[in-house]
């Protein structure tokens, strides 16, 4: 399935319908935007269910499960593990990690390399599967700015107001503190919707 987003990929498609100007001035590395739209097929062909199954099938020493629910984070090392755990771990509630997929896949590939150019970062990116019943990970905070894309389904996010300007890349966030406090902000995001945030601050995703 080609993707259309692809073949004409660019900041500029990735923010549509706001504009880059506005996204630049406005929302980089200022606040969080949720970018809203009504054609669910936008991403068509970037990265489908079938992509998954079979990133899953041919590299699945690459494949993580992370469940909040068991604090459980597992990888798997052989082809019969994999493909059998997959389907347990998911049934429990479990989500599908693969990170750095851009390494294995061209579209992806492509994807960083172009945001690359046009924002002077280097990007990578991971993806998450997770089933109607599950959770991945409790509330948390990443080191990292993030663009995330919904390209199949949704989900429901609840992201507190930042409590910690810029934790490094060491920091961590106590068992403790992992409840949110404050403001909270609560939305779900639907499928070709994009967000981008400075996740720099406590947050949970259901």
């Amino acid at each position: 399935m080609v993707c259309g987003l692809l073949q004409n990929l660019s900041l500029s498609s990735l923010v549509a319908p706001v504009a880059e100007e506005e996204f630049r001035s406005r929302y980089w590395e200022r606040q969080l935007l949720v970018v809203h739209r009504t054609d669910p097929d936008y991403y068509d062909g970037l990265f489908t269910l079938e992509d998954f199954e079979e990133a899953i099938t041919r590299s699945p020493d690459y494949v993580k499960l992370a469940n909040a629910a068991t604090n459980k984070f597992k990888s798997y090392k052989s082809v019969t593990e994999g493909l059998e755990a997959v389907l347990d771990d998911m049934r429990a509630g479990g989500t599908l990690v693969l990170d750095q997929l851009h390494h294995r896949e061209p579209k992806l590939a492509l994807l960083c390399r172009v945001l690359a150019a046009e924002l002077g970062h280097r990007f990578q990116t991971n993806l998450y599967l997770t089933p109607s019943n599950g959770k991945g990970f409790t509330a948390h905070w990443d080191n990292h700015d993030v663009f995330i894309l919904q390209v199949v389904g949704s989900k429901n996010w609840n992201i507190e107001k930042q409590r910690r300007a810029l934790p490094g890349k060491g920091d961590t966030i106590s068992d403790e503190e992992r409840e949110l406090r404050g403001d909270v902000q609560s939305f779900v995001l639907e499928q070709a919707r994009c967000r981008w945030g400075l996740f720099k601050h406590p947050m949970m995703r259901s």
